[in-house]
């Protein structure tokens, strides 16, 4: 926006400030003569913010980077605008109109109103660069986030924190910080919470687990020679056990940005990009949003889910009033799950364990945090039905791949959150846990490009046998899947990434 624009949008907003001053000071009765006799001092102040606000540099600001120094600007630069209108209007004798307490209304509307303008020029950028669209024929596979926790409580930390949201805005998730203050945890930051204190992160990273968090990269934005050894031990775990890599700020040179190692885990292997199983162009990761069959798809889970939550709601009711009784509050559990596009979101669930620590503090095995009453949640799948808002709110639809957590969702298998996870799916009816990652992949990369409403509504009959007898692996349906994949082009018969369980194409070929 040119310099002369800002200008005369801040003039027309003085003009505006005395105007609602003048009607809040006379109870939003205002006449035409009372109006008159307070125009001249009107005409003043807009007279004199032509001159002060140029003066004082606000006009030429670009308003999407407004600071608090830029406020407080504005603040003075009202002040100097109205004690000046009114000095003139004193000399001329046109203060008559001028009643005592609009001077004071007319700055406060007047600081308001410039100040506001800013701050939302300001958020509506930050909100449409975080929105921004890939160009058309761009590749748009979808880029796992890199998630992110950060140590340490202060000014480097904040400016930081805006660097890496600015820059990468869809790659990089904070997850929380870390404070060396007990008196901050459990407050916001940049609007991200601060989970603990330093000597607590290993239950934070536990409870980031516990939540379905992987953690990527931890970075210290404090003086990293100044950890205590306690501090150092706990980054050494985090590495060594749970491959989350551990960087510092570079003391050296701060203003370069630079993130160093204080750890010794290596990069993660650049070549794990090149592994992918899936090859999709632009087309094929566009196909499904051309069809016409996904709005109808929409509509009938809100329609659906809605029904359902009113249907069940006693049910619902009962099982989180048992939950209550068998494990205690809360009653809900959720985790981050990647969805449509990688995007992550909060799937919901009824409670099925014990917490993960005992009243002492140990931590407890997995056998030991299930109980009976888990045990029957989890088989009749009643821990589920907190989804039904997911689905509501588009998080998720009644059929889909199921979310994996964000550990489970390799790189490789990308392809398969093209569509929006669902509560069951073509994987789960045509073997569920029974078969490997890879075959579970490729089904849900055939669903998404061959979903309709006959085959949803198979899927969903053939779930209730599912729930009673079990799943059962049909091996003709993950050979069809493969196949049909291989025939578009999409997936390449080679080798698969390492600890995975060779798919059943292979298995038959060999």
């Amino acid at each position: 926006m040119p310099t002369l624009v800002y200008s005369a949008v801040d003039l027309f907003v003085v003009g505006v400030a005395t105007v609602v001053a003048l009607l809040v000071r006379d109870d939003f009765f205002v006449t035409l003569p009372r109006l008159a006799a307070v125009t001249p001092y009107s005409l003043m102040s807009i007279g004199f913010a032509a001159l002060v606000l140029p003066g004082l540099g606000i006009s030429k600001r670009i308003w999407q980077f407004t600071n608090l120094a830029d406020c407080r600007r504005i603040g003075l630069a009202s002040v100097i605008v109205v004690v000046a209108a009114l000095s003139l209007a004193y000399r001329l004798g046109t203060l008559a109109g001028v009643g005592r307490s609009l001077p004071v209304l007319q700055t406060i509307f007047m600081t308001g109103m410039l100040v506001g303008i800013r701050i939302a020029a300001r958020t509506f950028d930050a909100r449409r660069r975080h929105l921004i669209k890939p160009e058309a024929g761009a590749p748009t596979t979808p880029t796992a986030p890199e998630f992110l926790l950060v140590v340490g409580l202060g000014r480097l930390t904040e400016v930081y924190m805006r660097a890496m949201l600015d820059a990468a805005p869809r790659n990089v998730r904070v997850v929380g910080v870390l404070t060396g203050s007990e008196q901050h945890v459990g407050r916001l930051m940049l609007g991200y919470p601060v989970l603990g204190t330093l000597a607590q992160i290993d239950s934070v990273l536990d409870d980031l687990m516990l939540h379905g968090i992987k953690l990527d990269r931890i970075v210290v934005t404090s003086g990293a020679e100044a950890l205590s050894g306690n501090l150092r031990a706990s980054f050494a775990r985090a590495e060594t056990d749970l491959r989350i890599r551990v960087e510092g700020l570079d003391a050296q040179h701060p203003l370069s940005w630079q993130s160093v190692p204080i750890g010794a885990l290596p990069p993660r292997d650049a070549g794990d990009a090149e592994r992918l199983t899936f090859k999709m162009t632009a087309a094929d990761l566009a196909a499904p949003e051309r069809r016409a069959y996904w709005s109808l798809k929409r509509c009938i889970d809100v329609i659906g889910a809605l029904l359902l939550l009113l249907l069940l709601s006693p049910v619902i009711a009962a099982v989180g009033l048992l939950v209550a009784i068998e494990f205690g509050l809360p009653v809900m559990f959720w985790q981050m799950r990647p969805g449509r596009g990688e995007r992550s979101f909060r799937l919901y669930k009824f409670r099925s364990m014990l917490s993960a620590r005992d009243d002492a503090g140990r931590r407890r095995t997995e056998p030991e945090r299930m109980t009976a009453t888990g045990r029957f949640l989890r088989r009749t799948r009643l821990d589920e039905l907190p989804q039904l808002m997911n689905i509501l709110i588009g998080d998720m639809s009644f059929v889909g791949p199921r979310p994996l957590l964000q550990a489970e969702q390799s790189a490789s298998y990308a392809a398969r959150l093209l569509v929006r996870p669902g509560l069951t799916g073509w994987a789960q009816v045509k073997g569920g846990r029974a078969i490997c990652v890879a075959d579970k992949a490729a089904l849900d990369v055939w669903y998404a490009r061959n979903a309709s409403l006959l085959r949803d509504a198979e899927i969903i009959l053939r779930t209730i046998p599912m729930l009673i007898l079990g799943e059962r692996v049909n091996t003709g349906a993950i050979v069809a899947a493969w196949r049909d994949l291989e025939l578009a082009g999409i997936c390449r018969p080679r080798g698969h990434v390492a600890g995975e369980t060779i798919p059943a194409t292979d298995r038959l070929a060999a």
